[in-house]
């Protein structure tokens, strides 16, 4: 628990940091908050000192978390936005998945009693903290966050460059940034708590009802089942009938079909969109829940089948890591790094990691208890969730492939929270150059900004001048 609760702070206050001092800077501090919180872990002695060392990487890996998907969201062409996203997250499945399969290996050590397996498992996730470390800051950061800085030059330059050419598309790209940079003020350190009550959002911002659209994703995903399946599988295989080696050996493979789903979720999600995969993987996440309970089933009431029903149920379980890490997983990330305004981007972004503490925090309490009083009758209780699923991303959230992050504002100018009243509005205000008043009125804008900065930039230069010459 206390892993989570460092995650939420993490993510809000390292989103705000992020706002201010850019995505890459932001996600530095945050690689040495996990680092050290990575070397506290391996290096425990007592209680109290692994429950501080958990909050410290709680906190990195809430800032992390809550960075990294914007920055990609902010340098991907809207056309693309979802697959770069998917293939970030191949490198985060592929992370458990070495786990996994580490701690399978140290297993055979003592009999995985050995404080080895525990202390190298806790001290190796310090390696991508280092890699992290060694070379983010060779990356440019999001020509967003520059252009809100008032420095649209290097926000032109590095769009540029990361689109590979300068084209019209490109152009307009960059007059929209520039658009809404110019008419954005800094967020506050307590915005977000703001923006839960309903309080200290622009005009028809409507930022309460995207942030709780974000919190409710990732709750929703949580309770999807994916939690059961990934941290306690051994647990499921054992009941299974699965030896102890087999089970580990197993839940390394799980999670290694995850990598898998990523794959495919990276090709589909920006060509059916962010809905019909949330609904889409909610039906098939549905249908497995219900195959495999029903299974499980099957063995309660006639012991003699566990063996020949065990591999029919573990194949539902690899089927549910495919369904899950094509559709929700990826999903799940990318909606909440879309619909917050530029000026919030990383902090808002911080609702939709708040929401996933709480939803896996929550399950990895109650799983033990449901399994426990319930056992495979749990899987149950997760398809008919699946089932409700559906209908609310239906109603309630919009669709935001193909379309700029700058343009997506348009669609929660509309007082209603259904999905067609969000497309209504998007169709009367989603050209973000027009709404602003033109390329030329743009334009001024972009030089008054800019005039500022220089004004800001001279007096700081005479200041600094004068404190010289006093000493």
């Amino acid at each position: 628990m206390q892993y989570y609760i460092g995650a939420i702070f993490g993510c809000f206050v390292g989103g705000w940091v992020a706002d201010r001092i850019g995505r890459v800077n932001g996600i530095f501090f945050a690689a040495i908050f996990a680092l050290v919180g990575g070397a506290l872990q391996c290096a425990t002695q007592s209680l109290d000192f692994i429950l501080v060392a958990r909050v410290v990487t709680g906190i990195g890996t809430g800032a992390l978390t809550g960075i990294t998907p914007v920055l990609i969201s902010e340098i991907s062409a809207s056309d693309h936005r979802g697959g770069f996203l998917g293939y970030v997250f191949i490198a985060n499945y592929l992370g458990i998945s070495v786990a996994y399969w580490l701690s399978f290996g140290l297993s055979f050590i003592n009999n995985g009693y050995s404080v080895i397996r525990w202390r190298f498992l806790l001290g190796f996730q310090c390696i991508p903290a280092l890699l992290l470390l060694a070379g983010i800051k060779m990356l440019p950061d999001s020509p967003r966050y520059y252009a809100s800085i008032g420095d649209f030059e290097t926000a032109r330059d590095v769009l540029v460059h990361v689109r590979g050419a300068d084209t019209e598309a490109v152009e307009n790209e960059y007059l929209e940034i520039c658009a809404i940079a110019a008419d954005s003020t800094p967020s506050s350190p307590i915005q977000f708590a703001k923006v839960l009550v309903g309080r200290g959002e622009g005009k028809g911002a409507h930022l309460g009802r995207r942030a709780w659209l974000c919190l409710w994703l990732q709750i929703m995903a949580s309770w999807t089942g994916i939690t059961a399946v990934t941290a306690y599988s051994p647990v499921l295989l054992k009941q299974a009938g699965y030896s102890t080696l087999k089970q580990n050996g197993l839940a390394g493979g799980l999670n290694t079909i995850g990598i898998v789903g990523t794959i495919i979720s990276a090709h589909i999600v920006d060509k059916l969109g962010r809905r019909v995969c949330l609904m889409g993987g909610a039906a098939g996440l549905f249908a497995v829940n219900l195959i495999a309970a029903s299974l499980y089933e099957s063995t309660i009431h006639d012991p003699s089948k566990a063996v020949r029903v065990a591999p029919a149920a573990v194949t539902m379980l690899f089927l549910f890591n495919l369904v899950y890490a094509s559709t929700w997983g990826t999903v799940a990330f990318l909606i909440p790094t879309e619909i917050f305004p530029s000026e919030m981007r990383a902090q808002g972004n911080g609702f939709g990691i708040t929401g996933w503490a709480i939803g896996v925090g929550w399950t990895v309490l109650v799983n033990p208890i449901m399994f426990g009083s319930i056992k495979s009758r749990t899987y149950f209780l997760f398809a008919a969730l699946n089932l409700i699923w559906i209908p609310i991303v239906y109603f309630f959230y919009p669709e935001t492939k193909d379309r700029s992050l700058e343009s997506i504002d348009a669609l929660f100018s509309s007082t209603s929270p259904f999905y067609w009243a969000m497309e209504r509005s998007y169709r009367e205000k989603g050209d973000v150059i027009a709404m602003k008043g033109g390329r030329e009125e743009v334009e001024r804008k972009m030089s008054v900004v800019s005039e500022r900065k220089m004004s800001i930039f001279s007096v700081a230069s005479e200041k600094r001048g004068m404190r010289q010459q006093e000493v």
